[in-house]
């Protein structure tokens, strides 16, 4: 079969390249790979509908984890705002510089986030 030495050349080029890939991107890179192979799977005549299957969960869980992984992010970002402003504002408020009023209000504002 002449689609096999391709093939294990193109495997040689990406175990070539992979120990200079961080490890972030690694994990980015894996989701590409199942997704790509998910579509060729899904696009190639009589193949493994099991195997198609399984992939597309993996495709799925992939996805899932990304985007669990950037509402992490965002929630600490949200949260380290709100520290940095209380802090702000509890400097400001020790310096005699807002009302009690506008201390509270504020207050109030940022146990909103």
């Amino acid at each position: 079969n002449h689609i096999l030495p391709t093939k294990w050349q193109r495997m040689n080029v990406a175990a070539a390249a992979l120990p200079k890939v961080e490890s972030d991107s690694a994990a980015a890179a894996t989701h590409r790979a199942v997704r790509q192979r998910v579509f060729e799977l899904a696009t190639t005549p009589g193949a493994d509908i099991k195997e198609i299957t399984e992939l597309y969960r993996l495709m799925l869980a992939g996805e899932k984890s990304e985007l669990e992984a950037r509402k992490q992010e965002l929630l600490e970002r949200k949260a380290a705002a709100a520290d940095a402003a209380r802090e702000a504002l509890e400097r400001k408020a020790a310096t005699g510089g807002l009302s009690k009023e506008t201390m509270e209000l504020i207050e109030e504002q940022l146990r909103l986030l």
